[in-house]
């Protein structure tokens, strides 16, 4: 072998490198020999192979005192980068003799030696880390598995077919309850005072307004549908018109004033009239407010009343606006009136009867009245009457809603016997059929 360290490097290779390993073992004294008991730590014995193999990895240098030098001085001195020194001199000048074990000084330790501690005390040195499954990620997304549904249903024809059992059973679970003698009598009867209502409502609103033409010697005719005035368009004057078509709105707003003055002095009462008061409120709340949105954007009625002020368009819009957030509005606080008429026919309104009662007092009679009324109109209705009518669900729709979170309602234990009231539905029809057939070739005044 070459006396020249380099030569020895390129000519040995690994054999070199081992070589230099085992002759520093030799130097060093530790080649042959084992490490003493006493500087061995106390283990368990199930856990004697992982120490083993903890040893095994644990330098011995590590294990003795080391003398901690500045950066400045280990360049000078070995010219290495590190921050420790190695053994000192005096512990490699007893190489041949037997080794020495020096009893480790309480300094500064390695960094590693503090990690593979704290692995070894939590069992966790040789344990391998469990790693998660990585996330497949869907070759599809949402939106394309609905469109492969809806064009399977659409393929095989089925989009588009109604499972008349399905709907059958849900519409039997959601509302049953329609189908009860009691809750029948409850629609047939606030149905038919929501018809007295419109008539009331109606008729004082067209004399109102045929009285404040006669002030200016208009003559007028009286439809079902409409009135006309024997007036030409050149002879309107800014008085007459606003005191001709906003007379209807005025009746309307102190029929709402009598008409809630009225209720709110019998809310704890069971009386059948209550219902009729309670009707004319909800109307009188459309037909004023709903006119002046109708009037704003059909140029119809009160409407007329906006173009000889000369409104702007911008000032039409933000009346529409905020008539619609006050019959919002209202709906929202008029919760508490509507449940209150439950006092007629119950003795309470718990969690569970609420919106059976809402529906079968308020809403369907809304819907079933209101369908009466287009019908006995045709064909001469007009979409001025048709959005004023429809107004009223920006009142009752908030109403519904407020009151599925509404508190229970408690009335008098008197014993409640619901029954149809066919003297109220009587009327209701009389006065319908007698508003067509009257009223049908007009009235003069």
């Amino acid at each position: 072998m070459p006396n020249n360290p380099q030569a020895k490097k390129k000519s040995g290779g690994i054999f070199y490198t081992l070589y230099r390993k085992v002759r520093f073992l030799q130097s060093r004294g530790t080649l042959f020999h084992k490490i003493p008991r006493k500087y061995r730590m106390k283990t368990r014995r199930k856990n004697k192979r992982a120490f083993r193999r903890f040893f095994f990895l644990v330098r011995i240098p590590t294990l003795v005192r080391w003398r901690h030098i500045s950066r400045k001085e280990e360049r000078k001195v070995t010219g290495a980068k590190g921050r420790f020194h190695s053994l000192l001199p005096e512990d490699l000048q007893s190489h041949k003799a037997a080794p020495v074990y020096k009893q480790p000084v309480k300094t500064q330790t390695s960094g590693t030696w503090r990690k593979l501690r704290f692995l070894l005390r939590r069992k966790s040195l040789f344990r391998t880390q469990k790693k998660e499954p990585a996330r497949v990620k869907p070759s599809i997304t949402r939106s394309q598995i609905r469109r492969r549904q809806l064009r399977f249903l659409f393929n095989t024809g089925k989009l588009f077919r109604i499972d008349r059992k399905v709907v059958a059973t849900r519409f039997r679970k959601r509302y049953g309850y329609l189908g009860t003698y009691d809750y029948m009598a409850v629609i047939l009867n606030s149905t038919a005072m929501f018809i007295i209502a419109y008539v009331i409502i109606w008729f004082f609103q067209d004399i109102s307004s045929v009285l404040a033409a006669k002030t200016f010697n208009i003559s007028s005719i009286v439809y079902y549908w409409d009135i006309d005035f024997f007036i030409r368009g050149d002879d309107w004057s800014k008085d007459s018109v606003t005191v001709v078509f906003g007379a209807p709105v005025l009746t309307a707003f102190i029929i709402m004033i009598f008409s809630l003055v009225i209720y709110s002095n019998m809310l704890m009462e069971s009386w059948k009239i209550k219902l009729l008061v309670l009707w004319l409120l909800l109307h009188s709340i459309s037909q004023l407010f709903g006119e002046i949105i109708s009037g704003a954007i059909l140029m119809r009625g009160v409407g007329w009343v906006m173009a000889f002020m000369l409104y702007t368009d911008t000032l039409k819009l933000v009346i529409i606006i905020m008539m619609v957030i006050v019959m919002i509005l209202i709906g929202v606080f008029i919760t508490r009136f509507l449940l209150l008429s439950g006092g007629i026919f119950f003795t309470n309104l718990d969690q569970s009867s609420r919106k059976p009662f809402m529906m079968s007092q308020i809403f369907l009679p809304f819907i079933i009245g209101t369908f009466a009324i287009f019908f006995i109109k045709q064909p001469r209705l007009t979409p001025f009457e048709l959005l004023i009518d429809a107004s009223m669900m920006l009142v009752l729709l908030p109403a519904m809603m407020r009151a599925e979170y509404s508190p229970n309602v408690f009335f008098d234990e008197e014993p409640r016997v619901i029954k149809i009231y066919w003297f109220w539905i009587l009327i209701a029809f009389v006065s319908l059929l007698g508003f067509r057939i009257l009223l049908r070739h007009g009235v003069i005044i």
